[in-house]
């Protein structure tokens, strides 16, 4: 049996000081004044990256600080490990020295008893999401491997039975996932006008693609940049894929989506089943994504055209304010819909546009 040696904790802030976050010799005099106020004594070591953001490392003798800068999001992430004293004293004096705005936080005992740390395995954690921490119960561990993109996890609970996990982020669930796939469907097929040809950015889970073939559509393009996510649902979650699994009426296309919608085909309706919170690096904010992948879709819808997409969390208003903005620019006629899916355990927002 071991022991709990240390306090561990994880937080990611939001600042509106870029200039401060992008400046090594202020970080790291503050990371000193903070290191020696709460009994360390530390050896910094520092890289700064090309145009901007710095990786600065506190090595406190069994402890460490660390700091990861983004310049470019207003983003900064902390981890602080430490076998004595608070770390979260440490994250409160940096949260005050930089002014920054905490978004997320996670603290890990380090060490712990060996059966607490067998009795976690049997739980998938999901994101801190409106303040919750959601845990899943693993009843059966289907499928779990790192492919070039994401951690790709799938799998069986007692209620909702096989549950497929990005990045360890609940994707689609096998008891509800009918409520979020028409959720994207229903408003496209219903407006009136003949739907023959829907592009899914994303979907590879293949539960859209199932939603619409249901729906009589007569041609779907599933857009999915990573295939070990579309081969592990197929393989574990056939019932999410349902008819579209081997339907002729369905094309699976491997390919970053603006890379494919800059072909300019030509489609009745687009559903956009992406994150709006890309999380891989990227040159623009996510403002500027947006806006380019909207302007995109707008130039391979027919006229009047649809859009239908998923937004975020109730919660997230920060993302429906942005999504709302965007909308406007390039389409008309939006209107949201919200959803509770039992899984996410909260209300979805998703949204329904015409091609201007």
């Amino acid at each position: 049996m071991i022991r709990a040696g240390g306090k561990h904790i994880l937080a990611e802030f939001k600042t509106k000081d870029k200039k401060l976050i992008n400046n090594w010799r202020k970080l790291e005099k503050h990371l000193e004044e903070v290191a020696i106020k709460n009994g360390f004594s530390d050896k910094t070591k520092i890289h700064r990256f090309t145009p901007y953001g710095l990786t600065i490392i506190a090595v406190l003798g069994e402890s460490h600080i660390i700091l990861h800068t983004y310049p470019e999001y207003n983003h900064l992430s902390f981890d602080c490990y430490t076998c004595f004293g608070n770390p979260r004293n440490v994250m409160r004096d940096i949260t005050k020295k930089l002014k920054l705005e905490l978004l997320q936080t996670k603290e890990l005992l380090r060490g712990k008893d060996i059966s607490e740390l067998e009795q976690e395995r049997d739980w998938m954690n999901g994101s801190l999401s409106q303040g919750l921490i959601i845990k899943y119960h693993i009843k059966k561990k289907l499928f779990s491997r790192k492919s070039k993109y994401q951690q790709i996890d799938i799998i069986e609970n007692e209620y909702f039975g096989k549950m497929l996990f990005l990045d360890y982020d609940l994707q689609i669930a096998e008891k509800d996932a009918h409520i979020y796939n028409s959720s994207l469907v229903t408003p496209i097929v219903k407006q009136g006008s003949k739907i023959d040809k829907v592009l899914i950015l994303g979907g590879g889970d293949g539960g859209v693609a199932n939603e619409l073939i249901k729906n009589d559509v007569k041609e779907v393009i599933v857009c999915d940049i990573d295939r070990e996510v579309i081969e592990a649902c197929k393989k574990f979650m056939p019932e999410i894929w349902g008819n579209a699994l081997n339907s002729q009426k369905v094309d699976v296309v491997i390919s970053n989506a603006s890379k494919y919608l800059n072909k300019k085909n030509k489609f009745d309706a687009i559903i956009y089943d992406l994150t709006s919170h890309p999380n891989k690096p990227i040159k623009v904010s996510r403002e500027n994504f947006l806006r380019k992948i909207f302007l995109n879709i707008q130039n391979n819808l027919k006229s009047d055209g649809f859009l239908s997409m998923q937004c975020s969390p109730e919660g997230d208003t920060e993302t429906l304010k942005l999504v709302e903005k965007l909308l406007k620019t390039y389409f008309v006629q939006t209107t949201f819909l919200k959803s509770f899916i039992p899984s996410y355990c909260c209300n979805w927002i998703f949204a329904a546009s015409r091609k201007k």
